[in-house]
């Protein structure tokens, strides 16, 4: 059975602190909850049939007259309180990089969401039987590529390729 929990004033402070950052201006003006969740079984979270440290949800726009906030950030509370503070950040912008407002100029901004800006996906025997042929690693490869072309353009990184391209190299070897 899962529990949901309006998250601690501690945990908007992140939020808050993450909002401040000037990539984030074009959703000042939304309303944010935050709801931890925790459940007996793990994980709390799944999108898409994998575990999720945390998801987002924009409030229908036939529900913003019951409520007071136009998104809702699902935390897994188990997955929250074991990591760094800069992971928690990370988490948040990551969360705020999926909310886009759709047009800024009325008073109540309608909130859409966005996705990601790239999506790998695999399997490890793949990589192991045909390593740098294989399409996860070619799709690894590209999404690396494109981050290291944003950090040359000085666009923030928030994962740190370098592991990430040990573990792949490591399942292939």
């Amino acid at each position: 059975m899962k529990e949901y929990i309006e998250a601690a004033k501690q945990v908007y402070d992140v939020l808050d602190a993450v909002r401040k950052d000037p990539v984030f201006s074009e959703i000042e003006e939304v309303k944010i909850r935050v709801v931890m969740v925790q459940s007996e079984t793990p994980p709390a979270l799944t999108q898409g049939g994998y575990p999720a440290a945390a998801l987002i949800k924009r409030v229908a726009s036939k529900d913003l007259c019951l409520v007071d906030y136009h998104a809702v950030i699902y935390v897994d509370v188990a997955q929250y309180l074991i990591q760094s503070a800069e992971w928690r950040e990370a988490l948040f912008a990551h969360q705020l990089c999926h909310l886009a407002v759709d047009d800024p100029d009325v008073e109540e901004p309608k909130v859409s969401l966005r996705p990601h800006d790239f999506v790998v996906g695999g399997f490890y025997h793949v990589l192991r039987q045909y390593g740098e042929n294989a399409i996860e690693y070619q799709e690894m490869k590209a999404a690396h590529a494109q981050a290291a072309r944003d950090a040359a353009e000085g666009e923030q990184m928030l994962w740190d390729w370098g592991i990430a391209q040990k573990k792949v190299k490591a399942a292939i070897a």
